[in-house]
Formats: structure tokens, sequence, C-alpha cells
């Protein structure tokens, strides 16, 4: 009688979630907090309005690494927005000193506008009345974990009550 005997070996392996910034190649993040009033995005600012930048500074992978880990859970959205967008705080991925991507982001309005996609945001959620519709919203957990992280790097400006009419 033949027995075949396996052997399995069995090794952690850690599978970290691609994003579509992960590939830019970039070398260096800035974050900005900004008067981006009537929609204007931070590359507009940069390019065409820089005295509407109010602080900026550079921002170290780990704390990239934090506030990512926010921006591309499917679980931090699913509220509502407002139908305007005045961002006031932003993140610039840059290659030398050329941006290659940004992210735009209003707390007030309650959602970001990103030049690179972020799938989380695609996700449908079921509104009131029962119909299926994207909500890009960011959920309560969410934003205030977001705004921690921004008052944590001195981004102060323009940050109203944590609650909001969007958690209601």
């Amino acid at each position: 009688m033949n027995y075949t005997l396996f052997i399995f070996l069995l090794l952690p392996v850690q599978v970290l979630a691609q994003t579509a910034f992960d590939s830019l190649g970039y070398d260096r993040i800035m974050v900005y907090e900004f008067r981006g009033d009537a929609g204007r995005s931070i590359v507009y600012c940069l390019d065409k309005e820089p005295a509407r930048i109010m602080k900026r500074m550079p921002l170290a992978e780990h704390q990239w690494a934090k506030l990512s880990r926010l921006l591309h859970a499917g679980e931090s959205y699913g509220a509502l927005t407002a139908s305007c967008f005045d961002p006031h705080h932003a993140l610039v991925f840059y290659t030398g000193e050329e941006p290659v991507a940004s992210i735009d982001i209003c707390f007030t309005c309650n959602y970001l506008k990103s030049s690179l996609p972020i799938p989380a945001l695609d996700v449908i959620h079921e509104n009131y009345s029962g119909e299926e519709a994207p909500r890009h919203g960011f959920r309560r957990k969410a934003r205030n974990e977001m705004k921690l992280l921004f008052r944590k790097w001195g981004f102060n400006r323009f940050m109203q009550s944590d609650d909001s009419l969007f958690d209601h």
C-alpha cells in the first residue's frame, strides 16, 4: 500500500491594496489649506491664485498611509453631499516640481474631488426612498477621523464643528 504525504507550508502573506496613487511615481506629497471658494481647485490656486493658499506642509508616507486608508475604504462613504463645492483642504502629489495628481476636500460640503479614481466613491448605496444611487458623502466617523488628522497636522482653519447636517 502506497501513501502519498502532502505537506503544505503556510507562510503569512501581506496583501496591500493598490490605489491609483501608488503607481504615480511621485516623490513628495504636500498638504494645503486654502480658500477654494466657488469650486476653485488647489491646482488652479497654485497656478493662478497662489494668494488663496493659507498653509502648506509636506506629508510623510506614514501620514499619507493613514489618510489613504480612510479615503479608499468603502465604509467611509454613503452620506449625502451639498450641491456646492468650496474646498479648503487638499493633497497634491508631485514629481519634481510638477503636480501629477490632487485631491480637493470640502468637509463642509461633505465630499472630495480627486484627479485619479477612488473606487470606493463608486459604491452604490440605498437612499431614503429605497432606490439605489451613488452617495459620495463622507460618513460621520470617516469625516471626523480625517478632520482629526488634519488638525494634528496643524490645519485648523476652516474646521467647523464635527457635527454635520449630513449626519441626520
